[in-house]
């Protein structure tokens, strides 16, 4: 970047026989990856008072100057440009030039004022866009864009444009935060998170979007953090798996470029979940861009609860001694979702600890092999419904009770995940229930 506070009237030798020769200098300047940041003259207020190179030229990013209090400062020239025939809108830009603190020519500091006060404010404003995004060096059109796209709209003025581009204003006051920000503008977030209970799956999708009509991003990486006990069952692009996720190389992002990338997971037998999952956040990045992440979706899961009332104690009244048997009654609660309207066909299916016998239930059963089936039907929202459960299990040599595996509890219906309990251990009065699904 050059900044030029500075201009050449006809005193000094500028005229319209020779402005072709300085606007090629501006040209090459420029196909040389070079930002000419020019100040537009202090022969405001009056309209066409830009009129001497090299501030009225295409090329040139001519800069008006404003004052503390954000208003166009009377000395700053305004456009339209006449001294060249052209009519081309002028100023490119504002930035504050009035009152300004700066080096003095001699030694020292001093308030000075003028548009050669501003222009520096703007060279400056270039030269920290290439430090926050060093590839931008050299793309001219890139860096005047974001400039102007992003400049805050002050007014609009009495020598003609409207709000986007004017002759007092140009596209308005610089504001080098926004500028930054939009050339570091990597979107990313997560959404169609939908739960499949005829699959036991869980879907959803990561969009990366690399907003602006400039600049390619590259090395372009998602990485995302999936629920504990999930695993990727397929992915619409490839995937690197990681210890808590997975990462997603993108690599180029060009200008305005949207990719998309298709998630479904599935859960272990042992997964932990509740009725409401909360995702972590999709961080996406880029060579010299900062790490953005997305959003946090919330999925309701249809999810039943489960939990057995056994006894604890051997001297538990539900638990029967007789000569060479005990009986023990026990009690199953299945808890419907709560964040769907209803669940068909719910099944729950008992597995009986080895060597007992089903001696009653208080529902009607279908007994299986190593347990029994309870058909329960339709099961509207956070509904409860319960059976009580006797077995008989034979005792020890010695006429005691065994040490008694309770193995689960398992619960299907058409449109909910299934869920099974981990076996709960009758032993020296301690047991555990811990939920888990399939």
């Amino acid at each position: 970047v050059i900044n030029n506070s500075w201009g050449c009237p006809t005193s000094e030798g500028c005229n319209t026989s020779n402005f072709n020769v300085m606007d090629t200098v501006i040209n090459n300047l420029r196909s040389a990856g070079i930002v000419v940041v020019t100040s537009a003259g202090n022969s405001g207020s009056s309209c066409s008072s830009v009129r001497t190179p090299a501030a009225i030229y295409e090329g040139a990013f001519s800069i008006g100057a404003t004052t503390l209090n954000d208003e166009v400062a009377d000395f700053s020239s305004r456009g339209p440009v006449t001294a060249d025939g052209s009519g081309r809108i002028k100023p490119n830009v504002t930035a504050p030039g009035r009152g300004v603190r700066s080096a003095t020519g001699t030694s020292g500091y001093g308030t000075l004022s003028g548009t050669s006060m501003a222009a520096p404010h703007v060279a400056g404003a270039v030269g920290l866009m290439i430090s926050a995004y060093p590839p931008i060096a050299g793309d001219v059109e890139a860096i005047e864009s974001y400039l102007e796209e992003t400049a805050d709209f002050i007014g609009v003025g009495d020598c003609g444009g409207d709000e986007t581009f004017n002759n007092t204003f140009g596209h308005g006051r610089i504001n080098v935060a926004n500028a930054v920000d939009a050339i570091l503008n990597l979107d990313v977030s997560k959404g169609d998170v939908t739960a499949q209970p005829s699959s036991e799956t869980i879907s959803y999708t990561v969009i990366v979007k690399k907003t602006g009509p400039y600049l390619t991003f590259t090395d372009s990486l998602v990485s995302d953090t999936i629920p504990q006990n999930s695993v990727v069952l397929t992915s619409s692009q490839p995937v690197s798996m990681t210890a808590n996720g997975f990462d997603w190389h993108i690599g180029d992002l060009g200008p305005d470029q949207e990719v998309e990338l298709e998630i479904t997971l599935a859960f272990s037998s042992t997964a932990s979940l509740t009725q409401t999952l909360t995702f972590e956040p999709a961080v996406a990045s880029a060579a010299h861009v900062p790490a953005q992440s997305s959003n946090q979706p919330v999925l309701n899961i249809p999810l039943f609860e489960i939990s057995r009332d056994i006894p604890h104690l051997p001297s538990d009244e539900r638990i029967t001694l007789n000569e060479t048997t005990a009986e023990i009654e026990y009690t199953i609660h299945v808890r419907s979702p709560m964040n769907t309207p209803s669940v068909d066909n719910v099944v729950v299916t008992e597995t009986l600890p080895i060597s007992s016998t089903l001696v009653s239930t208080s529902e009607a059963v279908q007994n299986t092999a190593g347990g029994f089936v309870w058909s329960l039907g339709s099961m509207i929202a956070d509904q409860t419904a319960s059976i009580q459960v006797t077995i008989q299990v034979p005792l020890t040599a010695e006429g005691a009770l065994p040490e008694i595996t309770f193995p689960s509890t398992t619960v299907k219906a058409d449109n909910a995940f299934i869920v099974q309990s981990l076996p709960i251990e009758l032993q020296n009065s301690k047991i555990w229930l811990p939920l888990v699904v399939k």
